[in-house]
C-alpha cells in the first residue's frame, strides 16, 4: 500500500471548546467539583470497561456541512494509535506522531485528512479524556 504523510498539526479548537464547555462549564467551580464531575461522566460511561479494551472499533457516518465522511476507524483507548478506512477504499492512519493517507495520491474533501482521523475518534472518546493534560477543569 503506497502512504503519504500528512502535515502534522494539531487543528482541534472544537474539541478544546468540548473539554472545556462540560468540564469546566462554572467559571467558580472549584477544582475538586471538577473532578467529582469528570470522575462521575466517566463511570457512567463505563471507563474501566473501556480501558481495559485493546481497540476499540465505531463505524462512522459524519454529515457537517459541506463535509461528509463514511467508514471504520479502530483505535486504542489512549488514541495513541488510529486507523480511518473509508467507504471508497481510502484509509487513513495515525501513530500518534505521524498521520499517513493511502493510496498516496488520495485527496480528502474539507478539511485536511488528519483532522478526520484525529479527529472523530476524539469525540468518540470524549468521556474518557476530560482529565488528559491541558484540558482546563476550572476557570
Amino acid at each position: 500500500m503506497n502512504f503519504k504523510t500528512l502535515r502534522n498539526r494539531a487543528s482541534l479548537p472544537a474539541i478544546a471548546f468540548v473539554a472545556t464547555a462540560v468540564a469546566g462549564s462554572s467559571q467558580t467551580a472549584s477544582a475538586d467539583q471538577a473532578v467529582e464531575r469528570i470522575q462521575s461522566i466517566e463511570q457512567a460511561h463505563a471507563v474501566d470497561t473501556y480501558q481495559e479494551q485493546s481497540t476499540i472499533k465505531a463505524d462512522l457516518v459524519i454529515d457537517f456541512g459541506p463535509m461528509h465522511v463514511e467508514g471504520t476507524a479502530w483505535f486504542t483507548p489512549s488514541l495513541g494509535k488510529i486507523r480511518l478506512e473509508l467507504v471508497d477504499g481510502q484509509v487513513i492512519v495515525y501513530d500518534g506522531k505521524t498521520a499517513w493517507l493511502s493510496p498516496a495520491d488520495a485527496e480528502i474533501p474539507g478539511p485536511p485528512a488528519r483532522f478526520h482521523v484525529v479527529t472523530w475518534p476524539y469525540f468518540i472518546a470524549v468521556p474518557y479524556k476530560l482529565d488528559d493534560a491541558g484540558t482546563r477543569h476550572a476557570a
